[in-house]
């Protein structure tokens, strides 16, 4: 078993002005694509093949602007377009793949 730490790989050590700012639960399963729009601080996300859309506050906290956009197509990819007003949702063809 080899140990990974900062004594035989001091470059993995990173300094991050981040920091923990707040936990959602958002998607059942694991999240496939997320983007931020700056001008209208809203962020879209898709998971588990469906697409939601949410405000994030001053603080950090998301809020949701949608429900859940359930199809019977599976969600892939979103995008803001029209300087943030609007999202499109990239969805597969089929549940087939």
């Amino acid at each position: 078993m080899h140990t990974v730490n900062e004594k035989n790989h001091p470059s993995l050590i990173v300094q991050s002005s981040f920091e923990f700012s707040y936990l959602a639960d958002a998607h059942d399963g694991g999240i496939e694509d997320i983007v931020f729009n700056v001008k209208t601080s809203r962020l879209a996300s898709v998971g588990n093949g469906v697409a939601q859309v949410w405000n994030v506050g001053k603080e950090g906290c998301l809020t949701k602007v949608t429900p859940p956009l359930h199809t019977r197509l599976i969600a892939r990819k979103a995008f803001f377009c029209d300087d943030g007003a609007s999202v499109l949702i990239c969805y597969l063809e089929s549940h087939k793949m």
